[in-house]
């Protein structure tokens, strides 16, 4: 069995024009994963992603002068739990 915490961390966020005029906020995101082996051949797992349900942009897609109206944010994955079994033959 294993248990594994992660921490996904962007202390400074990059520019998102090319005048450097808009910056988007950095962010620190959580999650925890762990996994059992029930037999030689099958595992269980889970996977937690975002626990503290952050909004925040994961992405940007620069231009060449932002303003606050620009669509150029890409939000992150929202709070989401991932699992099941994985099977070797």
């Amino acid at each position: 069995m294993h248990v594994a915490p992660n921490l996904e961390w962007v202390p400074e966020a990059p520019w998102a024009d090319y005048v450097n005029g808009l910056k988007a906020d950095g962010y620190a995101l959580l999650g925890v994963s762990a996994g059992a082996k029930l037999t030689d051949n099958i595992d269980l797992f889970v996977d937690a992603r975002n626990l503290t349900g952050k909004k925040v942009a994961g992405d940007i897609s620069a231009t060449i002068t932002a303003h606050a109206g620009t669509v150029i944010f890409y939000p992150v994955e929202r709070r989401s739990v991932f699992g099941g079994v994985r099977a070797r033959f």
